[in-house]
């Protein structure tokens, strides 16, 4: 990991969180129908993460602040049953099998055309009405984590093409929780995975008044054009001059204020080390000193805001773990990706197909740690 960047901010990495060695327990969260949740439980002594295998999903990371006070960083659910419900915003979950917006819930590959299923209007989003973040995967416990499989059949919410998929998650001693993930197919079929974590580090339950004090870097000089069903176009115009220019560290609290987010931005290369993976985005809450740093090895990477959360207020709230009230700006998501729309922008985008005898692989990093001052 590139330990290096111009543009990041000024922390002090001789306290990046170092951990005793890493420690993997597993229990039972609850049942779908006579099928029983698994929850691994991964910590190094100072940051623990809960992985559920509804949606081989992140339900909980528990990060201390400059005084060593913890706060669970993570937005999500306290059963599975919630995790699978129409109320799940893709919490915490590994979306597939085509994550993002793909345009008229449809496309053609080899001279077939396939029609899938349109759960925004009329497109497919994070892969139809019951993705991969709302399957139940199979958990396999790990020295330093968890692999969790998933058999996606063919036909599965129109893909062509049996799959099987893994994810694995991986906390470090030095506290970075590394996502590897890989795929393969029996038939051609597209395949663009992410996780989709929601991030508040004020702690889950703070809501939009301590993202408001988070400063967000990205790195990012491009970002993607999207029509008005934020589908994307595949034009990459630059962020300067526009408010999409998060290349210096800002206060989410004044970004806010005039802009939300649901945007993929192009990853700008250049620094990065041999065999090693980007350096994407930053950002840091300023009252407890609690940071996030993402890389990965994908072209773009997504922010989403949660603007379209319920307002304070609200009839209808939509209320997470514990209890908590997830409001507008409650939590941002750093979502690492492949272009999105890929198999429609074939000018701008090759095309996402995996294919039998092929491995498809995504990697990424959430690094968390603290700023000292």
């Amino acid at each position: 990991m590139a330990t290096t960047h111009p543009d990041r901010f000024d922390m002090d990495w001789s306290d990046v969180l170092p951990g005793s060695g890493v420690v993997v327990s597993e229990d039972v969260c609850g049942y779908v129908g006579d099928t029983a949740v698994q929850r691994f439980t991964v910590s190094n002594g100072r940051v623990t993460a809960q992985l559920i295998s509804v949606g081989a999903a992140i339900q909980a990371v528990r990060v201390p602040d400059r005084d060593g006070r913890e706060e669970d960083v993570v937005l999500g659910f306290s059963t599975p049953h919630e995790y699978l419900s129409s109320k799940n915003q893709n919490f915490g979950g590994t979306v597939g099998r085509v994550a993002n917006r793909l345009a008229n819930a449809s496309f053609t590959l080899d001279s077939n055309e396939y029609r899938l299923y349109a759960n925004e209007g009329n497109n497919t989003l994070h892969g139809g009405l019951r993705g991969w973040d709302r399957a139940l995967w199979r958990g396999c416990r790990q020295p330093d984590g968890v692999t969790f499989t998933l058999q996606s059949p063919d036909g599965d919410e129109g893909f062509p093409g049996a799959v099987t998929a893994q994810v694995t998650y991986r906390l470090t001693e030095d506290s970075q929780l590394v996502i590897n993930m890989q795929a393969v197919s029996d038939k051609p079929t597209p395949v663009s995975m992410l996780n989709h974590a929601y991030f508040n580090l004020g702690g889950h339950q703070s809501g939009a008044q301590e993202v408001y004090k988070t400063r967000l870097f990205l790195n990012a000089d491009r970002f993607i054009e999207v029509d008005q069903a934020l589908v994307a176009t595949g034009e990459m115009p630059p962020v300067e001059g526009t408010a999409n220019d998060l290349r210096s560290p800002r206060l989410l609290g004044e970004v806010l204020q005039s802009t939300d987010f649901d945007r993929s931005f192009v990853v700008t290369k250049g620094g990065e080390r041999p065999n090693e993976m980007i350096f994407a985005a930053s950002a840091v809450h300023e009252p407890s000193g609690r940071t996030l740093e993402v890389y990965s090895d994908q072209p773009s990477l997504h922010l989403y805001t949660c603007g379209k959360f319920p307002e304070s207020g609200s009839n209808a709230p939509l209320i997470g773990k514990h209890g908590a009230s997830y409001q507008r700006h409650g939590g941002f998501t750093l979502e690492p990706q492949y272009f999105p729309n890929a198999i429609h922008n074939v000018q701008r985008f090759p095309k996402i197909v995996l294919r039998p005898g092929s491995v498809y692989r995504y990697n990424m990093v959430y690094k968390f740690g603290i700023r000292k001052h």
